[in-house]
């Protein structure tokens, strides 16, 4: 399993807090989450909570490397 550093938490915490509390996310086993419980799945080190840190690491290095830009076509 890939190791998370408390850095990337933070980060990925960080980002989670400025969002509405409105938003849900969905997994790709169907399970939904509100951002609520997303922010404490991510604090407790939860599967699925690292799996989001995750998700959103690479989301932010795709953007940072141009290849989300790259990917995208209008």
């Amino acid at each position: 399993m890939e190791n998370i550093s408390q850095q990337e938490r933070d980060l990925v915490l960080a980002r989670l807090e400025i969002i509405s509390p409105e938003i849900h996310f969905s997994s790709g086993s169907g399970a939904t989450y509100s951002r609520n419980e997303m922010l404490d799945l991510v604090r407790a080190g939860d599967s699925a909570g690292n799996d989001f840190i995750k998700m959103q690491m690479e989301f932010m290095r795709a953007i940072k490397d141009g290849r989300l830009a790259g990917a995208i076509t209008i």
